[in-house]
């Protein structure tokens, strides 16, 4: 079987190269070969067309979301403010200027019912969100929140001696910030609600003693 091989070798390496494949052979085997260029180029044609794709993707949800910022309680876009506004705070975790934007909402629409109501729908559910955000964190947080649900109290007064109208409305959103504020629980409240405890426990005592005392007095 060795012998035959080598004897083809031998054969095939006597055989002359035709003149047609010496002479054109490359030229055949090039044409039949994909351009290097369209090999190169291909891949640019598809980044590009994802660019673009996602530059068109872009544009439409950025556009929405920009007019969306500037819409108001009762508009058409305002949920999409409401859930971008969401987004942005629970990534951030600046729940206080969430509660400063629903409040200043809230005094801007205490002229129209329906948007008022929305708005201070909103409110109440930022502070929510705020408090339960809050009573997990530490005590600076409470504390942060505390104050700022302290300065919207104020704010909201404010307001209600301006116009005398809306007085009643904003009342409502007065006593559930008040509410709200006296929920978000904190080691210094502990401490006053112990104090005052122990005065009562104290006064208990003080009052019990002086009826003893008063009533040995009697038996003398």
């Amino acid at each position: 079987m060795e012998e035959k091989l080598e004897g083809l070798k031998k054969e095939y390496l006597k055989t002359e190269t035709p003149d047609y494949l010496a002479n054109y052979g490359w030229l055949n085997l090039q044409s039949r070969l994909p351009d290097q260029k369209e090999l190169v180029h291909l891949p640019l044609v598809y980044v590009r067309r994802v660019i673009l794709a996602f530059s068109i993707l872009l544009i439409i949800f950025t556009v929405p979301l920009t007019f969306a910022q500037t819409s108001k309680p009762g508009q058409s876009l305002y949920p999409l403010k409401i859930a971008s506004d969401r987004v942005t705070t629970k990534i951030t975790g600046d729940y206080i200027s969430n509660i400063e934007k629903r409040a200043q909402e809230v005094i801007e629409t205490s002229d129209n019912g329906s948007s008022f109501d929305e708005a201070a729908s909103q409110y109440r559910k930022a502070t929510d969100n705020a408090k339960n955000k809050a009573n997990l964190e530490d005590e600076q947080k409470k504390q942060e929140l505390k104050k700022k649900l302290e300065e919207q109290e104020k704010k909201f007064q404010e307001a209600q001696n301006v116009n005398q109208k809306n007085q009643n409305r904003l009342e409502q959103v007065v006593e559930q910030t008040r509410q709200t504020r006296g929920e978000v629980k904190g080691e210094n409240d502990s401490q006053k609600g112990q104090q005052n405890s122990n005065g009562e426990d104290n006064r208990g005592e003080n009052n019990n003693n002086g009826k003893e005392h008063s009533n040995g007095n009697n038996g003398d």
